[in-house]
């Protein structure tokens, strides 16, 4: 489950070498995980590529965060409209 970003709204706390990113394919987006446990903490633009978002791991969010975000569910399969917005 992810949690996405405008690109401007996120700033990492963790010192700079406490994320690993990985790039595959063409090479725009850096997938980051843990340097410690490996575990997946989610993805931004590589450099040169912003795409205007990042994705945080919400897995990783304090519970009193999950419990007060807004969940939007995306029909990506047929519709590509939210859940919240059909009638």
């Amino acid at each position: 489950m992810s949690a996405y970003f405008p690109t401007a709204e996120v700033k990492l706390t963790t010192p700079e070498d406490a994320i690993v990113d990985y790039l595959w394919g063409d090479r725009m987006i850096a997938f980051g995980h843990c340097r410690v446990c490996g575990c997946a903490t989610g993805w931004r633009p590589a450099p040169g590529h912003d795409q205007g978002r990042v994705a945080i791991n919400a897995r990783l969010f304090a519970p009193e965060i999950l419990v007060a975000a807004h969940v939007r569910r995306l029909d990506g399969a047929d519709t590509w409209t939210y859940a919240d917005e059909q009638n």
